[in-house]
């Protein structure tokens, strides 16, 4: 996993929406990944991390805190303005975020540790339930 400052953090962030935004791919040096659309495992390859569990590691350091929150709130915004424009699977993204539909809402104190706890918590489950079947 890579360590480097939030401030550069935040600019790799938005490298990484920028390039997937404006060209339907990111590259990580010479090797193209098409992308369509923003995603945490996108993401997470761009910034170098060997799994989606650096987010969280990021997430819970006070210095990382406000800016991986920041990359969560960018991946709500792009399913949220595919919501608006009537995207059908739009709804299916924003459905990770606490407080969409059919998301039991604890708290309003939403936090980037919190959703990817659930996220493994749920693909532990999923895992556990094909071990099973």
């Amino acid at each position: 996993m890579l360590i480097i400052d939030p401030k550069t953090l935040k600019l790799q962030i938005d490298n990484y929406f920028d390039q997937v935004e404006e060209k339907g791919c990111f590259y990580i040096g010479e090797v193209r990944y098409a992308q369509k659309e923003p995603a945490i495992t996108g993401l997470a390859l761009f910034l170098g991390f060997s799994g989606k569990g650096h987010f969280r590691t990021y997430a819970e350091n006070p210095e990382y805190e406000s800016v991986m929150n920041y990359a969560l709130l960018r991946l709500e915004n792009f399913y949220e303005q595919l919501n608006i424009k009537g995207i059908a699977n739009a709804k299916v993204g924003l459905k990770f975020f606490k407080g969409w539909e059919d998301m039991p809402q604890t708290n309003n104190n939403f936090t980037l540790a919190q959703f990817m706890k659930d996220e493994y918590e749920n693909e532990e489950m999923e895992s556990e339930r094909r071990m099973a079947d």
